[in-house]
């Protein structure tokens, strides 16, 4: 039996928020600000229209590729905001191979292809 795999291609439009570092709010607990939400939320809705569903897969593949000017922005942060804006979909934890290339264009949108 051989084994097909599954392979998604999302993509997002607008500008990726990078991850911004918890805050401590009042009473001391933590939360992500409410900018980084709003990104990781329309990743999340992206890859529902796109038909992800959860995965079970043991091992995940992932590509990802920033089209836009991003200047000085780290490339980890980009790519952390648009993984946990997956955390419905799968735990990054299980991701063993990841691919980022940010790319000059007039145009914000990014690409992902899971596999």
């Amino acid at each position: 039996m051989i084994y097909q795999m599954k392979v998604y291609n999302i993509t997002i439009l607008g500008k990726v928020k990078a991850k911004e570092r918890p805050r401590r709010g009042r009473g001391g607990h933590f939360y992500t600000p409410s900018a980084t939400q709003a990104y990781e939320l329309s990743v999340h809705n992206s890859a529902a229209q796109a038909g992800l569903i959860p995965l079970t897969d043991d091992t995940l593949n992932i590509g990802i590729c920033f089209y836009g000017q991003y200047g000085r922005s780290d490339i980890d942060n980009l790519c952390k905001s648009v993984l946990d804006g997956f955390k419905y979909f799968f735990n990054d934890n299980r991701i063993t191979f990841l691919v980022a290339k940010k790319i000059p264009s007039k145009d914000y949108l990014t690409k992902v292809k899971i596999w």
